[in-house]
């Protein structure tokens, strides 16, 4: 009986050394406990789950958008499904954001281009701050970028750095194959007006 008292006596006292010394055993624990599941059809989320959601408080067309949110020393990373598109040619990315707090640093959005095997060849980078975004209005925001001639799919990217605080509506995210003649052609973004929830991008490298 003694034996027992004195094993419990020495779980306690180190438990509560671990608390002491190693505080971030609570912290990692209610991280993990808050971390969203949030799915979003034809979209991967890489980092942020939490910070990323379907509402349906504003909507450029439809019923609802995406609400993306950033805060300071944390991640928030979403890519589309793969598009397939023909390599070598110039496209445009497209999208509506209405921005309800101003961001603090830029919203960055991506095309990144990848070979006949899925591997990632390139990646543009259009970057948009606070001049670009007047507070609860709805903005177009658009980027032409050419991709590699071994191009043979795409991927909308959008993200924010740990600098970054802001939280914005985003719609109607749109593609165009720009032709020689100057017309655009437009190629559908899978999910693009964030109408639907679930399953995430089965084909996600």
């Amino acid at each position: 009986m003694r034996r027992g008292k004195n094993l419990f006596k020495w779980i306690n006292i180190s438990l509560v050394f671990l608390l002491l010394f190693n505080p971030s055993y609570v912290t990692n624990a209610a991280i993990q406990e808050s971390q969203s599941t949030t799915d979003i059809s034809q979209w991967s989320i890489h980092s942020g789950a939490d910070l990323l959601s379907i509402s349906n408080e504003k909507q450029v067309e439809g019923t609802s958008s995406l609400r993306f949110e950033a805060v300071p020393d944390s991640l928030t990373d979403l890519y589309s499904a793969q598009i397939d598109v023909e390599g070598g040619k110039e496209y445009r990315v497209s999208a509506n954001v209405n921005m309800t707090e101003q961001v603090s640093h830029s919203l960055g959005f991506y095309l990144v281009s990848y070979d006949d095997n899925g591997t990632e060849i390139d990646s543009h980078r259009q970057g948009f701050t606070a001049d670009h975004f007047p507070l609860d209005e709805w903005t177009d925001v658009s980027f032409n970028v050419g991709v590699p001639v071994n191009t043979a799919s795409v991927r909308i990217r959008m993200y924010t750095g740990s600098v970054t605080d802001m939280v914005a509506f985003i719609d109607h995210i749109q593609l165009f194959e720009i032709e020689s003649s100057g017309e655009q052609v437009e190629i559908p973004v899978p999910n693009g007006s964030f109408g639907e929830e679930g399953s995430v991008d089965p084909d996600d490298p």
